[in-house]
């Protein structure tokens, strides 16, 4: 069996499980029994180690693959160079001829296919994110465009964010804050697929990242104190702080949110507005990212800002809508962003067409389902490439068509 089945077989059973993973949040809200939340909790860990798992084997293979592809072309140049000097009658020079020849086509063989895949691969990491994020980056220039030439504090929350391709929302975020200029600070805290949301795990974070002494008391409420008048302390004219918070999934009895914007966010901003004569355009942004949905009851309306963005306090939390992605959305990132219709890859546009409704078709414009079904669409595309020295296994040697 070839490794470039396996890969496909490998790269469908990974779909298969992220729309498990998928469901299993989807039941966790909907089952009110405390006792299958705990049974579905765990599956949903087990089924994030398994994904974990296959993406790692998906990445061998494709090296594998990858490797191959090279050694096959490294092959065939080397047989052609040896079939050209039998054909010169130069015999004094014909061994250090074809040692030359092979050393450079092994070269340029070996930096041409490596550097390809890598190539296109990150062309496609960093691009990913402008397939279509018009709410989220209207949102962003909106509210942080004002930073510019002013202090400002936000709160942002994304929900289904694994699912829905918050990873790329928090990457226009950043790059957004980046232009904006002045000194920056990104802090991320993630809780653990089984870990509680604790209060007390985030302050220790936070205590160990601005040099305060962890909580030797029982006294949260001071310690909370300690550790914003550390933050204000550690942060000076122009700077701007980024802190990123990753949940997996949160119940019913959840505090964390409530204590988060009440506690810790409200107390900080009035902090910061104190000294804000004395230290000029500090910004603080934060995000929470919480992998399933949000039970209305974690987030009561009173924290959250109305629907639209003149309703925006930044005492409040602002929920960012992640959107689907259309198949002509797909199809337009293709054609501008993919690099594919380069002439040295050469895919033609009903190429490019037939792709976007293919990756659409898989996806139903998921963007956690995109963005497996387009890595895809990479390997398939550069395997194709390279299909006149494609290798053939048998007895795990390794053959050259043609």
């Amino acid at each position: 069996m070839s490794q470039y089945f396996i890969l496909q077989k490998k790269e469908e059973y990974l779909k298969k499980l992220t729309l498990q993973y998928e469901a299993a949040y989807q039941q966790l809200f909907k089952d009110i029994n405390e006792a299958n939340k705990v049974s579905i909790k765990e599956q949903i860990k087990d089924l994030e180690n398994e994904m974990q798992e296959v993406s790692h084997e998906i990445d061998q293979l494709r090296f594998n693959i990858n490797k191959a592809i090279e050694l096959a072309i490294i092959a065939k140049q080397k047989k052609e160079v040896a079939f050209q000097i039998d054909q010169d009658n130069q015999a004094p020079t014909a061994i250090q001829h074809k040692q030359k020849m092979a050393e450079i086509a092994e070269e340029e063989s070996l930096e041409f296919s490596s550097a390809l895949h890598r190539e296109y691969n990150q062309i496609w990491e960093d691009n990913l994110h402008k397939i279509n994020f018009y709410r989220v980056n209207q949102i962003i220039h909106t509210i942080l465009g004002q930073w510019k030439t002013k202090s400002g504090y936000s709160l942002f929350i994304l929900t289904k964010s694994t699912f829905m391709g918050g990873k790329w929302c928090l990457q226009i975020m950043k790059s957004f804050i980046k232009e904006i200029g002045g000194s920056h600070h990104f802090c991320q805290f993630k809780f653990t697929p089984s870990q509680i949301q604790n209060n007390l795990d985030f302050l220790n974070y936070l205590a160990n990242k601005f040099g305060i002494t962890p909580n030797q008391s029982k006294n949260s409420q001071e310690y909370t104190r300690n550790i914003i008048e550390g933050i204000c302390n550690s942060l000076f004219s122009g700077n701007i702080l980024f802190i990123d918070v990753e949940i997996y999934s949160l119940d019913a009895e959840d505090s964390f949110l409530v204590w988060f914007v009440d506690q810790l966010w409200n107390p900080l901003i009035s902090r910061l507005e104190q000294t804000s004569q004395q230290h000029r355009l500090i910004r603080v942004v934060s995000v929470i990212a919480v992998h399933g949905q949000v039970p209305e009851v974690c987030l009561p309306p009173n924290l959250c800002c109305g629907c639209g963005l003149e309703d925006f306090d930044s005492r409040k939390v602002l929920e960012i809508p992640l959107e689907t992605w259309t198949e002509e959305e797909i199809k337009n990132w293709l054609f501008s962003f993919s690099g594919l219709t380069a002439p040295k890859i050469g895919v033609s546009a009903p190429e490019i067409d037939a792709m976007a409704r293919a990756i659409f078709a898989a996806s139903d414009g998921v963007p956690g389902i995109v963005y497996p079904e387009l890595k895809q669409q990479l390997t398939h595309v550069l395997q194709s490439k390279f299909e006149q020295y494609k290798p053939y296994e048998s007895n795990n040697s390794v053959y050259i068509s043609g």
